[in-house]
């Protein structure tokens, strides 16, 4: 499979993810100020949301992305990633995005965090004296490959499967859950999975990416032997990198939860030769 067909495929991926994201249109009268009044946002976040290079050229009739509101959280003893995010209803995911944590950093005593979303007000104490580092456990941020601007083909009929499938197998799909078709671009599978659920592959094959994008949680692309490449999509963290062999059972990784259903969103599709395949006809070896 080409670099670029794999760039697409991500790109593809995130873009009908985000058709869930609230956006304003700009009108006449508009600026940033406003917006960002009206929403409750930084002109910063908005800025960065939809990479504007002159914030004082905005268009009427531009599509803005409107970032999540943020809050602030000063580190506490004995605060972890994972409590925090927990504390605020959002990610790990999106607190080491959005305040550029690496796997190597310390969590000390009185570092601000900036906290995307969430639904929780938790209450930050003032910066002890003496600064002291807490680790995190969470896996490292990994860098997202540049989208590309082309779309696949597409097919009227998807590919044929290359061996016969049974939806009683133990891995047939990736979680178990109540299951509705995506709409939009992409042709696939979204699994609404309990609390404490883990994303199985449901094929052998290579992991061919294993990345994120803010607020889309972790994506992992798996190539089989035949060609078929299953997209595993909403992870929260992940158990495999790039280059691992999987096999149908191998463990992948654990989804995002939402704290307020304590459910989590899987998404999963199935392409090959740049044609999207029926999930449910895919090979299972």
């Amino acid at each position: 499979m080409s670099k670029k067909f794999l760039l697409v495929l991500i790109f593809l991926f995130i873009s009908t993810l985000a058709m869930a994201a609230t956006t304003y249109t700009m009108k006449k009268g508009d600026n940033l100020s406003t917006v960002a009044q009206k929403y409750g946002v930084s002109v910063s976040d908005i800025i960065k949301a939809n990479n504007i290079k002159n914030p004082n050229k905005v268009n009427v009739g531009t599509k803005l992305v409107i970032p999540p509101k943020t809050k602030k959280y000063t580190v506490q003893k004995g605060d972890t990633l994972t409590g925090i995010a927990k504390k605020f209803g959002t990610t790990v995911a999106a607190l080491k995005s959005a305040n550029n944590i690496k796997d190597t950093d310390k969590l000390y005593i009185g570092k601000v965090l900036v906290v995307p979303g969430g639904t929780t007000v938790a209450q930050a104490s003032k910066p002890a004296a003496q600064p002291a580092p807490s680790k995190t456990t969470t896996q490292a941020q990994k860098p997202v490959a540049k989208p590309a601007t082309t779309a696949p083909k597409t097919a009227a009929k998807p590919a044929a499967p290359a061996t016969p499938v049974n939806e009683k197998a133990p891995y047939f799909w990736p979680v178990e859950g109540t299951r509705e078709p995506l709409s939009g671009k992409l042709k696939g599978t979204m699994i609404s999975a309990n609390k404490d659920a883990v994303v199985h592959s449901v094929s052998t094959g290579k992991v061919i990416y294993e990345g994120q994008y803010r607020g889309m949680g972790r994506v992992i692309y798996v190539e089989s032997a035949n060609g078929y490449i299953y997209i595993y999509g909403g992870n929260e963290d992940t158990m495999v990198k790039t280059g691992d062999m999987v096999k149908p059972g191998t463990e992948l990784g654990i989804p995002l939860e939402n704290m307020e259903t304590g459910k989590s969103v899987v998404y999963f599709l199935v392409y090959k030769d740049g044609n999207p395949v029926d999930e449910r006809k895919a090979p299972r070896t």
